[in-house]
C-alpha cells in the first residue's frame, strides 16, 4: 500500500498495524507520546513551540510541534502544516503551558523541495515565518541546527520535548515533557516501514521496547543532540494501543535539511 494510502486510512481513523498513524485532527487530543517521559520547564528547552489551528470563536489548538532556528523562522514538520491557509496558524512561545505563551501570527510557510504533506515518505520538512520577531530571552532562544552533512552512530542519546499525551488515548498535556531517545539502526524502520523509510534522509529512533516516540499531532518537535537539533519528528506506531504494535519513531533529518534551512532563512 502507497505511503500517501496509509496516511490517509490513519487520518480517518484506521489502525494499521505495523504503519505510522498520522493524522490532522483539531481536537488536542493526542500529540507527542513521550512515555516515560517527565515534566520539565521551558527555560530547559526554550527553543520549543507550540504550533496552532485557528478554530471558531477565536480560540486557537495545540496541532503541532516545531523550533525557533532564528528570530524569524521556526522549523517543523510538512505534516503539520499546510501552505494554502497559512492565515489559520499561529505560534507560541515561552512558556511551560501549552495553551499560553507569547502567540505569533505567521506570514509564510515555506515547504522543502519535493514536501506532501499528504505522503509521509516525501521530505517531512517546512518552515514557517512569523510576521514580527520573537523576542528573545530565557524562555525563548533560537536551537543550534547540525550541520550539512553529519551522521549519528547507533546509540546516540537525544532528547525531545512537547505537550502530547503520556498514554495513546490520553490528552494534550499542559505542562511540557520531555524524554530522552536513541538513534537505532536503520533497518529496524526499514523492517517497520518498508518503502515509508529512506535512510537517505530519515532517522530511525528508539526501539519500540522503549515505548517513546512522536504521535499524532506534534508531528515537528525537534530531536536535539548536545545542544544541536538533529531531527524533526514525523511519524510512528508508538501511539497504537498497548505495545504489541509499536514502533520506532522516524525523524526528518536536519542535516539532510541543512543548505536549504540556510537558503531559506539566512541561518
Amino acid at each position: 500500500m502507497a505511503c500517501s494510502a496509509l496516511l490517509l486510512l490513519s487520518a480517518l481513523g484506521a489502525l494499521c498495524t505495523g504503519f505510522p498513524h498520522q493524522g490532522a485532527g483539531q481536537d488536542g487530543q493526542l500529540g507527542l507520546r513521550i512515555a516515560g517521559s517527565s515534566a520539565t520547564t521551558i527555560a530547559n528547552y526554550p527553543y520549543v513551540v507550540s504550533v496552532r489551528e485557528d478554530l471558531q470563536g477565536g480560540y486557537d489548538v495545540h496541532v503541532g510541534g516545531g523550533s525557533i532556528v532564528s528570530n524569524h523562522w521556526v522549523l517543523t514538520a510538512a505534516t503539520t502544516v499546510h501552505a494554502d491557509v497559512v492565515e489559520m496558524y499561529k505560534v507560541r512561545v515561552g512558556s511551560d503551558h501549552v495553551d499560553k505563551g507569547t502567540r505569533y501570527t505567521v506570514a509564510q510557510i515555506v515547504f522543502a523541495k519535493g514536501a506532501n504533506p499528504a505522503d509521509i515518505a516525501s521530505f517531512d520538512a517546512a518552515l514557517i515565518k512569523v510576521a514580527s520577531p520573537f523576542v528573545f530571552s530565557a524562555k525563548v532562544k533560537a536551537v543550534k541546527l547540525a550541520a550539512a552533512g553529519s551522521s549519528w552512530n547507533t546509540g546516540t542519546t537525544a532528547t525531545v520535548a512537547g505537550w502530547g499525551p503520556i498514554l495513546p488515548e490520553g490528552n494534550t498535556q499542559d505542562q511540557i515533557r520531555v524524554a530522552t531517545v536513541s538513534v537505532v539502526a536503520h533497518s529496524e524502520c526499514t523492517t517497520a516501514y518498508k518503502e515509508c523509510y529512506h535512510k537517505e534522509y530519515m532517522l530511525c529512533v528508539s526501539h519500540k521496547n522503549e515505548r517513546k516516540g512522536p504521535c499524532v499531532n506534534d508531528e515537528g518537535s525537534a530531536l536535539v543532540h548536545n545542544g544541536e537539533q538533529i531531527g524533526i519528528a514525523s511519524f510512528t506506531t508508538s501511539c497504537f494501543n498497548g505495545t504489541t504494535n509499536a514502533g520506532p519513531g522516524i525523524f526528518s533529518s536536519v542535516s539532510y535539511f541543512r543548505n536549504w534551512i540556510k537558503a531559506e532563512t539566512g541561518v
